[in-house]
């Protein structure tokens, strides 16, 4: 430092020198002052190093001063003038108290007290017109039709060229039979010869041009095009990850309806009571925009709103939207139709999709009931069942999982049934035009009361399998089991052992060679079973029939008893084949008090 005008040391205790002078000043805990200007420094050269200094405070605050400092040797000659020296109050790092950083006072709206009549919640009318709004501005005219026309004339193109199996293959024809694209034959339907139908590839450039924004969406429909020929050769085959999985996360005709789902939700809020905190839930989030685009909406609403985004689990989440004034945002994970509970009751339930990402149906309003709070509200935007969705999402073996293997989409009419069984009340839908597949936006409100639900009915549910099934019977069991069945996994070859259960204890009695000799007649004071027998048909009571539904050692209950002994015992020979060749166990009577069946009637008389 022997080329510095003014030693680094000196000048800073001369500053620590000023700092004393106005340690004396009231100042915040965890603060501290520090210098941030000087406006002249004037040093003279060659001067002895200086010994002391004369500080004049110029001005002081609460947060900051200023002072004119000079510096001087030991014989007090000038070494260094600052003019203006400014030291302003600030935050010293790991100073602060840490209650100050871990909580936040603000005035905020409180929920009502169980028992307390809380404000009048709005209704949905205010969401549909919103949607439908929202819906006819983003509506994609004549391109979704030449969407469908693509998937068709793909479709024709595939079938044509060779034979096809399976669930996919068997609703491709039906939806091109239903536009005479495909006609009967002995073999069923096949496509037509020569259709008066464009190549595909000219229709899905037609698209591009039109609707360029589709960009996504169509790439998404050319890789199904693509595997279509070998998903239709063998259709058991894993399909595409890409296809199974639904449309793309960056999906023009996601965000679509992610627009339309957000004015709905954006009237609602701005309908919501001001003295009332919002409690929304996404259910089923993912990446995309509609998250963002909720909690701009909510937050422009001006309520205090506590927002959840609740992904399935497993798959990705959504990234976290801008903080913002009133908006509490927190991410979850959750599966409605498993066994964990809801991240919280929420006043809105929103999905988009949920019920075709989750093959869930309509079993999906059942599971989401178990999230709303009384009087809450419901805003889902689903799929319809359309071609575009089977000829690209049916290339999954389990998309054709339903009864009847039918699409896992259900229509308008399945869905409102649906919200009615599971007790939603005052149920709206408005068709959507926004994407390029048909959809549905449905509104329902939970009851505003304590509603009482009804008692699941307990499942219980037998699988039988043998080895060479592999992993299937346990995943199975699994999928069973988180539906909240009762699973009993028995080995493939115990079936013809097991009766029914409609017949387990209502039809099925002793086989003749555990009854008792003296047991086998009828006396007459036990009229019941002749009465409750003579009104079926002797047909029901066949050799054949019960001996190909009751397991060995059962047989059906006897005849009238207009029939005589002799015929009665001959038709037990007839359907017991051991019973003919062998000894009954037993030929006396039991003790008195001995244990007997409950089924069995109570003789008057031993017979002779």
């Amino acid at each position: 430092m022997r080329a510095s005008l003014l030693h680094p040391a000196r000048l800073d205790g001369t500053l620590q020198g000023l700092v004393g002078l106005l340690a004396e000043l009231p100042a915040e805990p965890g603060t501290g002052l520090v210098p941030v200007r000087v406006a002249r420094l004037v040093c003279r050269t060659g001067a002895a190093p200086a010994a002391h200094a004369e500080i004049r405070l110029a001005s002081r605050g609460e947060r900051s001063a200023s002072a004119d400092l000079l510096l001087r040797d030991a014989a007090g000659r000038s070494v260094a003038l600052l003019e203006a020296c400014t030291l302003q109050r600030i935050r010293l790092p790991g100073r602060a108290d840490p209650a100050a950083d871990a909580f936040h006072v603000e005035l905020l709206p409180a929920a009502p007290l169980p028992g307390q009549d809380g404000a009048a919640r709005p209704g949905l009318d205010a969401c549909l017109e919103a949607a439908r709004r929202q819906d006819e501005a983003l509506g994609l005219g004549d391109a979704a039709i030449l969407l469908e026309g693509y998937c068709a004339a793909a479709a024709h193109a595939a079938l044509s060229a060779q034979p096809a199996a399976g669930p996919q293959a068997r609703a491709l024809l039906e939806e091109l039979a239903k536009g005479g694209l495909a006609a009967p034959s002995p073999a069923g339907l096949r496509p037509v010869p020569a259709p008066d139908l464009p190549p595909a590839v000219e229709i899905w450039r037609q698209v591009l041009l039109e609707q360029p924004a589709l960009a996504p969406d169509l790439a998404w429909a050319a890789l199904a095009a693509e595997r279509l020929p070998q998903a239709l050769l063998d259709w058991q085959l894993p399909a595409d990850p890409a296809l199974a999985g639904g449309p793309p996360a960056n999906s023009a005709g996601q965000a679509r309806l992610g627009s339309v789902l957000a004015e709905a939700v954006a009237a609602f809020a701005a309908a919501w009571p001001r003295g009332l905190p919002l409690q929304v839930l996404e259910v089923g989030a993912g990446p995309g925009p509609l998250t963002t685009r909720l909690a701009a909406a909510l937050a422009a609403s001006g309520r205090h709103v506590r927002f959840t985004a609740a992904a399935l689990p497993g798959r990705p989440g959504p990234a976290s939207p801008a903080a913002a004034a009133g908006l509490d945002y927190a991410a979850a994970s959750w599966d409605p139709l498993g066994a964990d509970a809801p991240p919280l009751a929420a006043d809105l339930v929103v999905g988009l999709g949920l019920g075709a990402r989750l093959r869930a149906g309509a079993l999906l309003p059942e599971a989401l009931r178990q999230a709303a709070a009384p009087g809450a509200a419901l805003l889902l935007a689903e799929p319809l069942p359309g071609p575009l969705l089977d000829f690209c999402c049916g290339q999954d073996a389990a998309w054709w999982a339903a009864p009847g293997g039918a699409s896992p989409l259900p229509g308008a009419e399945a869905w409102t049934a649906a919200l009615a069984a599971a007790g939603w009340t005052g149920t709206r839908t408005a068709p959507l035009a926004a994407a390029p597949w048909p959809a549905l936006l449905l509104a329902a409100q939970a009851p505003a009361g304590a509603a009482v639900l009804a008692a699941p009915k307990l499942r219980r549910m037998a699988v039988f399998a043998d080895a060479a099934m592999g992993s299937l019977p346990p995943t199975l069991a699994a999928v069973l089991q988180a539906r909240g069945a009762t699973v009993a996994r028995h080995d493939l070859a115990d079936a013809a052992r097991i009766p029914p259960p409609c017949c387990r204890a209502a039809w099925w009695w002793p086989s003749p060679a555990a009854v008792p000799t003296w047991r086998r007649r009828w006396p007459r004071s036990a009229s019941w079973p002749r009465r409750r027998m003579a009104r079926r048909s002797a047909s029901a009571w066949s050799p054949g029939a019960a001996s190909s539904r009751m397991p060995a050692g059962m047989i059906p209950p006897p005849r009238p008893a207009s029939r005589s002994a002799a015929s009665w015992r001959t038709s037990i020979r007839a359907l017991s084949p051991a019973a003919s060749t062998s000894t009954p166990a037993c030929r006396r009577k039991p003790r008195r008090g001995a244990w007997r069946p409950s089924c069995w009637p109570r003789p008057t008389r031993k017979p002779r």
